[in-house]
């Protein structure tokens, strides 16, 4: 018999049973990777409990140290005892109308995140802001935290990139 024959349906059979192995070992309902899964989930799940640990952790879930963000805690005020109140901006100067999210971290564990929403005329004319990366600017977030303790604020924009924000202790 003449190998040629045999050929076709060999090749067959080998492409047919790799592409059912791969359908098997993709369909195994395992969670995505780590890199997969959002940013804001990969640092939400951290303890951070100061400045000084973010860079270490940020580089250990694989998110890059922005440069081409900016932002500003304008105001961080009590609204009874138990919560305060952080308003301010957020900009990403290379991005476009998709919202940043802050992260806001106290006594190492994750106390709110928010995303940006609004605008801001003054920021968007100091910043040279066009093309959507001036609509989605502004935050406002409530949480928990007692008179002067820290709070942690991570600014996330999009590829993973981040950048901390000072903040002022809690009043």
């Amino acid at each position: 018999m003449d190998r040629r024959v045999l050929f076709p349906p060999a090749f067959l059979g080998v492409t047919l049973g790799s592409f059912f192995l791969t359908l098997l070992f993709l369909d195994t309902g395992a969670p995505l990777p780590a890199l997969q899964q959002p940013a804001s989930d990969r640092l939400g799940t951290q303890r951070l409990a100061s400045f000084a640990e973010l860079p270490s952790i940020a580089s250990q879930i694989g998110l890059k140290l922005a440069t081409n963000m900016h932002g500003n805690i304008d105001t961080l005020s009590r609204i009874d005892q138990r919560d305060v109140m952080m308003a301010g901006w957020i900009a990403d100067t290379e991005g476009d109308a998709t919202p940043n999210e802050l992260l806001i971290f106290v006594g190492g564990s994750l106390a709110a995140r928010t995303k940006t929403r609004g605008e801001r005329p003054d920021v968007q004319q100091r910043l040279n802001l066009y093309f959507g990366s001036e609509k989605n600017l502004t935050f406002q977030v409530n949480f928990a935290c007692h008179s002067g303790e820290q709070p942690v604020a991570v600014a996330l924009g999009q590829g993973g990139r981040y950048f901390g924000l000072p903040a002022p202790a809690c009043p």
